[in-house]
């Protein structure tokens, strides 16, 4: 077992490789299946024809007739077994980041140890049980009174989490499940999530997750980094919808107005990608799109091209346009239909 539950995908490489490119969609759906066993498999499958048809749930003829096309081609035979090259070379890479990981983390608890007074590392010592430790939260708790004798609040992007995630719970569930995709298109995320486990006087509920998440999707990457870095900068515990004044004619209402789509865009995206695929969530979705009265006519019409296409199984370019046309919105720009 290579250790690692999970494998980088390339999604470039994919596309671009001649040999996926000429392969049935069957043929992609055995390669993935695949790959995922071997991954589990310090990156190498049986010879044996029999196990390797039952890993990709077909029949032994059926995986005969794959392996002699394309698909046999982007796997090499060893003493071993059956290896993909370029598997092989990703596993070894990211057992080596792994590693390195692991050792930094073993290095930074022995030196946290060592300052509390316990030397836990193969040469230490025993500590001296009467020994006054030092508590490291405390002396930073110290500094920042020093420096900030009026009791203002500092800042805290620094400063270590001393309450762990408790606080952010909801936050980790959805990025790890539903939302998994956010960390990948908006990185800041993580950096956000652990500033608010140590910010945050109380936990974020599930809705309110939910809602932060919607308008982060509708958010462009770089625009969400520059809101987390003024938010954390600046001590806040959220980070604020930036005015869409373009010059003085424009209404403060106006504004609202065009934050109150982008919200309800990016929580209809937020729904529909935990929906997409269960009829009855997308029929529920319809129903409560068709009781929202204050419901704009042409996010309306937004909303019900991706929910028609979704019937019609194909929802992709839909939204797609769906997601451009949101976040041309934010930005204050117009979109032709």
């Amino acid at each position: 077992m290579s250790g690692l539950d999970w494998f980088p995908f390339y999604a470039a490489d994919w596309l671009a490789d001649d040999r996926v490119q000429a392969m049935t969609n069957e043929e992609r759906g055995v390669f993935v299946t695949l790959l995922a066993h071997a991954w589990r498999a310090d990156a190498t499958l049986p010879k044996d024809r029999t196990r390797l048809a039952r890993m990709a749930r077909v029949s032994r003829d059926e995986l005969e007739a794959l392996l002699d096309g394309v698909l046999g081609e982007c796997w090499i035979e060893t003493d071993d077994g059956l290896s993909n090259p370029k598997l092989t070379r990703v596993l070894e890479e990211q057992t080596e980041k792994s590693r390195k990981r692991t050792d930094a983390a073993r290095k930074a608890n022995e030196s946290r140890w060592k300052k509390s007074g316990f030397d836990r590392s193969p040469s230490g010592s025993e500590p001296d049980p009467t020994a006054v430790r030092p508590d490291p939260i405390r002396e930073e708790e110290i500094r920042e009174e020093e420096k900030n004798p009026e009791g203002a609040s500092a800042p805290t992007r620094d400063r270590p989490a001393r309450r762990g995630r408790a606080k952010v719970k909801h936050w980790d569930a959805a990025l790890e499940g539903d939302h998994a995709d956010l960390v990948e298109s908006h990185p800041a995320v993580v950096e956000w999530t652990a500033y608010l486990a140590e910010r945050l006087p109380r936990a974020h509920q599930a809705r309110t997750v939910e809602n932060q998440i919607g308008k982060i999707r509708s958010t462009p990457p770089e625009e969400f980094r520059r809101l987390v870095d003024l938010a954390i900068g600046s001590g806040w515990q959220g980070w604020h919808f930036p005015d869409r004044n373009e010059g003085p004619t424009t209404s403060a209402k106006a504004c609202a107005s065009v934050r109150e789509r982008v919200d309800v865009r990016g929580a209809f995206e937020s729904s529909f990608l935990k929906a997409q695929r269960d009829p009855a969530k997308l029929a529920e979705l319809r129903s409560r799109l068709q009781a929202k009265s204050d419901l704009g006519a042409e996010d309306r019409a937004d909303i019900g091209a991706v929910l028609d296409a979704a019937d019609a199984g194909e929802p992709e370019a839909a939204l797609a346009r769906f997601c451009e046309k949101s976040r041309a919105l934010y930005r204050g720009e117009e979109v032709s239909r």
